[in-house]
């Protein structure tokens, strides 16, 4: 009996041991891809969940892109992982985000905010899985809630990745058109090159396009010349971007911001 206890308790010290060590290694891995990225910034850090896992917890994390057309920043950001799964980590979002796409900026309110990223060992991205419930979006001039927003990705194993995009439900709630809800979905093969340019194509489906359209009007995502020329087409719709330049059913859009590089 007391073998069994000793052998409990030095078991016990050496798994305690190994989980103190792997915290401090997260929490420096985490402060270093900080420091090695000058476009992320964050308040904190501090690690929990002993004994099975390392919770990370980062305050006030902040992206930006290269040429400020991008941003992201949060409260707080949730890294969690098992201590056996070095790759794999969930990630829980903060109730309210600030997103800056395209020269606008929109607040994101959401019930629900979570997301799955698998890495391989060389450190870049194998998939990924974001979901979104109860969403509030609120733009300069718009208001808007969207039911679900889904975003999925897997490696190619060539630099590119194929991409899943579901927005269910989305419509304004400013009161200034009728509120007209609207399924829209996205499928394709992206890249993202050294500048942070995005090239690739993306499929878009809605059971209700010019509804849809409209929509990207009132946002204003889309001229309106650009989705009345548009509606006048029939089937489904390819976003293509190619070195930064974008177009959609082989119209003209403006310039894709650049994005950060994360997992270089």
């Amino acid at each position: 009996m007391r073998f069994l206890i000793a052998a409990i308790l030095l078991a016990s010290s050496l798994w305690a041991g190994y989980w103190w060590f792997g915290s401090g290694k997260e929490e420096d891995g985490i402060r270093a891809w900080f420091d090695r990225h000058d476009y992320a910034r964050y308040g904190a850090v501090s690690i929990a969940g002993f004994p099975n896992r390392f919770d990370s917890h980062i305050t006030e994390p902040e992206i930006t892109g290269p040429n400020g057309g991008f941003a992201w920043s949060a409260p707080f950001l949730d890294l969690l992982r098992m201590s056996y799964q070095p790759g794999h980590y969930i990630l829980v979002f903060a109730d309210m985000q600030k997103l800056t796409l395209g020269g606008q900026t929109i607040g994101i309110e959401t019930t629900d905010a979570d997301a799955s990223a698998v890495f391989k060992r060389d450190g870049s991205l194998d998939r990924s899985s974001f979901v979104l419930q109860g969403v509030g979006l609120m733009g300069p001039n718009w208001t808007a809630n969207c039911e679900l927003l889904h975003f999925a990705s897997e490696s190619n194993g060539d630099g590119s990745h194929t991409i899943w995009l579901q927005a269910a439900n989305l419509h304004r709630t400013d009161g200034t058109v009728p509120p007209v809800n609207v399924t829209i979905r996205a499928t394709g093969q992206v890249a993202l090159n050294e500048r942070g340019e995005l090239t690739g194509e993306l499929t878009l489906t809605a059971p209700d396009m010019t509804a849809a359209l409209q929509l990207a009007t009132d946002f204003g995502w889309l001229p309106a010349s650009t989705a009345n020329e548009l509606a006048l087409a029939t089937g489904d719709l390819v976003l293509k971007f190619e070195a930064g330049e974008v177009t959609i059913g082989n119209r003209p859009l403006n310039r894709a911001p650049q994005l950060p590089l994360l997992f270089e």
